[in-house]
């Protein structure tokens, strides 16, 4: 697969501030660590930690849709320690460093699904996140949902159909979340489950695993030879998107 690099450019931008530009996107960062909790600027250490805390939410909410698990709200709790912070200020005779020693992860999940199937859900997300990966990697992370209430009574959001599509660039993810925009827009929402390959998708529909595939016309006409002797054959859908015809 064709590696893909993320490119972002700093710039100094006053006494203790650093600005980030990033596609068409920019956010200022303040000092390396503060400990003056009336400080006036994000560090870059809380910057660090709320992009663990943000990975995790974001990415535990998202597997959950995708697993069809209900999920009313999710909220975590960051904790970051340094190994020690005096090193940091200079401080003569100190030893060890001023990097992070540990992370604590609690998550807070209100759902009305069972236990087991969040605590799926909550595994599968730790072994996907990008962040929760790298940093564990170099020092210890703890993570590990601290808590989960249930929601009961009220009207629960239609579920979304899965939609399988073969990803073989990381770029083409871009134009799957354009196609789940626009249909949440129309009222019939998607999540996207991407394989590497149609033979696992085809796989994949045959199981019921995911509810419709967009395959290629050969992945089309595999799935209905492997399914011709069960159900009979597939149905092929022709689908008109903001005017693109497939």
């Amino acid at each position: 697969m064709e590696r893909y690099t993320w490119t972002l450019r700093v710039s100094t931008s006053g006494k203790d501030r650093a600005t980030v530009f990033v596609r068409q996107h920019q956010f200022a960062v303040g000092a390396p660590v503060q400990f003056d909790t009336t400080y006036d600027a994000i560090t870059a250490l809380e910057y660090v930690l709320g992009a663990i805390g943000a990975d995790v939410v974001n990415g535990f909410r998202a597997l959950a849709r995708k697993r069809r698990i209900e999920v009313d709200h999710v909220e975590a709790v960051i904790q970051g320690e340094l190994n020690n912070p005096l090193t940091y200020l200079g401080v003569v005779g100190e030893s060890g460093h001023p990097g992070l020693e540990q992370v604590r992860v609690k998550v807070y999940v209100a759902s009305i699904a069972a236990e087991e199937e969040v605590q799926r859900v909550w595994q599968e997300m730790l072994d996907k996140s990008p962040m929760v990966r790298n940093v564990s990697a170099c020092h210890p992370v703890r993570a590990e949902p601290a808590g989960r209430s249930l929601t009961e009574g009220g009207t629960s959001m239609d579920k979304p159909i899965l939609m399988g599509a073969v990803l073989y660039n990381p770029k083409v993810s871009v134009i799957w979340d354009i196609i789940s925009e626009f249909f949440q827009g129309n009222g019939c929402p998607i999540d996207t489950v991407f394989y590497t390959n149609y033979e696992l998708q085809v796989e994949a529909l045959l199981k019921g695993h995911i509810d419709i595939a967009w395959n290629s016309p050969l992945a089309w006409l595999d799935a209905n030879v492997s399914r011709a002797a069960r159900a009979g054959p597939l149905p092929c859908a022709t689908l008109t998107v903001s005017g693109c015809h497939t």
